[in-house]
């Protein structure tokens, strides 16, 4: 069975205009999630690599 085209709509994105300020808000809103989601891991952990080596790589898809 081929596939198909769901979305009809292909047309390229457009760049948008961010300014600095935005963009520096949104760089650290993940920076921060980052840090959040490794800090709850190494706490949660219950494998001794990822707990005390920090051998895990959490990320914001």
């Amino acid at each position: 069975m081929p596939a198909r085209i769901v979305q009809t709509n292909t047309a390229p994105f457009r760049p948008a205009a961010v300014d600095p300020i935005t963009l520096d808000i949104i760089e650290n809103a993940l920076r921060n999630a980052r840090t959040e989601m490794d800090a709850v891991l190494f706490r949660t952990a219950m494998s001794p690599g990822i707990r005390e080596q920090h051998d895990a790589f959490p990320m914001i898809a």
